[in-house]
């Protein structure tokens, strides 16, 4: 057959026979959840109520003495271990040079809390109740810390500091286009209009919950994660770099999952957390995440301020668009929370239109709010 037979048979556009759909709305579809390994433990969060504050304290005796309880597990003793935070590599800088600035974001807070819903203890149990049951028993010492949400009014100088390293809070900064060219046209131009735009933050809602099966193998010392996820591979690098394993030492697999539009991409905290304890206690270790979890700890999306002016001339041919922007990451800034504000929404910014001239000031920005990634378009609806 030749190529040009190909291309129309099998190319993008042509019809396919779907073969999915009759498993899932029959019910015969394999979620993560889905699948209960003899002697499986059930592991439930404790999660911050403070958008900023430092632990103090961590005490978990009772929950540990109740029953079906097998283990707790704090930040602290997860960094004994050596588990370490999940990396951050963009090629971006902040204004001054130097490079991202983030906090360390880790499988359970250490020290302190920047968002509320951030895990900061985990309990496993022989069942997800008493797992939710002693999880609320573990007490935690806090000390309340000023907090900002708001991405503009994180870089004043009085506004509280997410990151130790960024007094004014900034992640990132890119600029594109011509500043000088862009002036020139907007002092030449017949007319200019402006226009301020908030693209308000969002929380996603999948059908399916993130859910993660870790189980490790004890004839080879391979650990197998299975989840619910976009991004098997990432998730595996991410595991394996926070447990100092060789990414042949883990295997992700994906069965059916039940909705994501992006904010089922990368590394959780939570992946690291599930796969640590399998491997700690040598047993297979479940997580399903409740509505409200995923409310607050799943990746949100948008949550970006962008003024833009745009400079035509009599004819009403643009000549030049000029952009400032703002972008939220939340506290802890991973590769799509930077990248999508600065790089990826930038591109499409001139959509279909002939516009000779861009300058765009871009800004990713910390706040005591949880991580903002990917979802539905990742930066191109902004």
């Amino acid at each position: 057959m030749s190529n040009a037979t190909d291309s129309l048979r099998f190319g993008s556009g042509q019809a396919i026979q779907r073969v999915e759909d009759r498993a899932l709305v029959t019910g015969a579809g394999e979620f993560t959840d889905d699948v209960a390994p003899p002697g499986a433990l059930h592991l439930a969060f404790l999660r911050s109520p403070h958008p900023h504050a430092l632990i103090r304290g961590i005490d978990a005796a009772s929950a540990a003495a109740m029953p079906g309880v097998v283990a707790v597990y704090t930040g602290a003793q997860l960094v004994e271990a050596g588990v370490k935070a999940l990396p951050v590599a963009v090629p971006f800088k902040r204004a001054d040079g130097n490079p991202v600035a983030t906090a360390p974001r880790r499988a359970l807070a250490h020290e302190r809390v920047r968002y509320v819903g951030e895990p900061v203890a985990m309990v496993l149990a022989t069942d997800r109740e008493a797992a939710r049951a002693a999880a609320d028993a573990v007490w935690v010492d806090y000390e309340d810390l000023p907090a900002v949400t708001d991405a503009v009014a994180a870089m004043r100088r009085d506004a509280p500091r997410v990151l130790e390293s960024a007094p004014d809070n900034v992640v990132a900064v890119a600029r594109h286009g011509d500043a000088a060219a862009a002036r020139a046209a907007f002092d030449r131009a017949a007319v200019r209009v402006s226009v301020d735009i908030v693209n308000q933050r969002l929380a996603p809602t999948p059908l399916e919950p993130r859910a993660v099966l870790a189980e490790p193998d004890p004839a080879t010392g391979r650990l197998r994660i299975r989840l619910s996820s976009q991004m098997p591979t990432a998730v595996r690098d991410g595991v394996a770099n926070a447990l100092g394993l060789d990414v042949a030492a883990v295997r992700v697999v994906v069965g059916d999952v039940g909705g994501g539009l992006g904010m089922k991409t990368g590394v959780y905290p939570e992946d690291v957390a599930v796969a640590f304890a399998a491997r700690a206690l040598g047993r297979p270790v479940r997580w399903r995440a409740d509505r409200i979890e995923e409310f607050l700890a799943a990746t949100h999306g948008r949550d970006v301020v962008s003024q833009a002016e745009l400079a035509l001339d009599a004819a009403g041919k643009a000549l030049a668009l000029r952009v400032r922007a703002v972008a939220n990451t939340g506290a802890y800034a991973n590769g799509t929370a930077i990248l999508i504000p600065l790089l990826i929404g930038p591109w499409v910014s001139t959509s279909i239109y002939d516009i000779p001239l861009i300058d765009f000031d871009l800004r990713a920005v910390a706040t005591h709010t949880g991580t903002v990634g990917a979802y539905r378009g990742a930066g191109r609806p902004e």
